[in-house]
């Protein structure tokens, strides 16, 4: 083992900041476009890719390439199957559908 690089693992924590915003106004977008934040659960599956292909692509050309390879399928293959069953498993689920019925006429102040 050797010595943290502590300059470089900040820039990817801050670059992987910037892609979870991202994806999160993406998604936000697209809930308020469709009037449905039942998608919110399909697109949280997708924040690990997002982290993992983020860390990856900033990491070139530093540490081992398998570590690194690894590091990005390992989270990639558990973030697309998250998603991937969150979505089959229909994003308008029962729970989202009762929180529908229950706030239907808005907030209440």
């Amino acid at each position: 083992m050797g010595t943290v690089s502590w300059i470089p693992l900040l820039v990817a924590l801050v670059v992987a900041m910037v892609a979870i915003v991202a994806l999160t106004g993406v998604t936000m977008a697209i809930s308020l476009r469709l009037s449905n934040w039942g998608v919110v659960d399909t697109f949280w599956g997708l924040g690990f890719v997002v982290i993992a292909l983020s860390s990856f692509l900033i990491s070139i050309n530093r540490g081992d390439p398998g570590r690194r390879l690894v590091a990005l399928l390992v989270p990639m293959t558990w973030g697309l199957r998250l998603a991937g069953y969150l979505h089959w498993r229909n994003p308008t689920s029962r729970r989202t559908l009762a929180t529908r019925r229950c706030y239907a006429g808005g907030p209440a102040y």
